[in-house]
């Protein structure tokens, strides 16, 4: 009997991104999980854990820096990695990059995000990160 598919967390304010990204991921054989803000996830992450987050920095309700925050103080969810995903990227400074694992710049080319996501998960079932 195989392994279910790895479950992605996708957290994005943006509808058409959330719906693209959902899809490509879902084409590509995982199981997705879509939270419109960090709060929205973080009701998510009560009942299920992911293999991997996708995160986008700004969002309304709780954004994608205070979402991470929140995430790294809980234990149980601490070591979960965490892609940020952002057209934002000048405005993160070295500390806020140090709280994701991998940071994407938006637009995203769906092959780097493919190629990323499966090196994630396939890393986080079989060895953890080294952060």
């Amino acid at each position: 009997m195989s392994a279910p598919p790895p479950l992605i967390l996708v957290v994005e304010d943006d509808a058409d991104i959330l719906e693209l990204s959902c899809d490509l991921l879902e084409g590509a054989g995982y199981t997705v999980a879509p939270a419109r803000n960090g709060d929205e996830a973080l009701l998510l992450l009560a009942t299920l854990t992911p293999a991997l987050i996708l995160t986008d920095l700004m969002m309304p309700v709780m954004d994608g820096l205070e979402f991470v925050l929140r995430l790294r103080g809980r234990p149980e969810l601490a070591m979960i990695p965490v892609v940020l995903i952002t057209g934002s990227t000048d405005k993160l400074t070295e500390e806020m990059r140090g709280q994701f694992d991998r940071c994407l710049s938006k637009p995203i080319s769906p092959p780097a995000l493919l190629d990323l996501v499966s090196e994630l998960t396939t890393r986080a079932r079989h060895a953890p990160l080294q952060c």
